[in-house]
């Protein structure tokens, strides 16, 4: 089961978005990073976990 949680975006539309955590790669100053976010696979919001 991957981690989820309820998407705060879609909570406030009245509709039931799920977020599940991905691991993102980022470019920075430093080259590339992995951060993780939370994607809703309703809507799409990112959420930095």
């Amino acid at each position: 089961m991957a981690d989820t949680k309820v998407c705060p975006k879609c909570a406030a539309d009245g509709k039931a978005g799920i977020m599940e955590l991905q691991m993102v790669r980022e470019r920075s100053f430093g080259g590339e990073s992995t951060s993780s976010y939370y994607v809703c696979t309703r809507c799409g919001y990112m959420q930095k976990a």
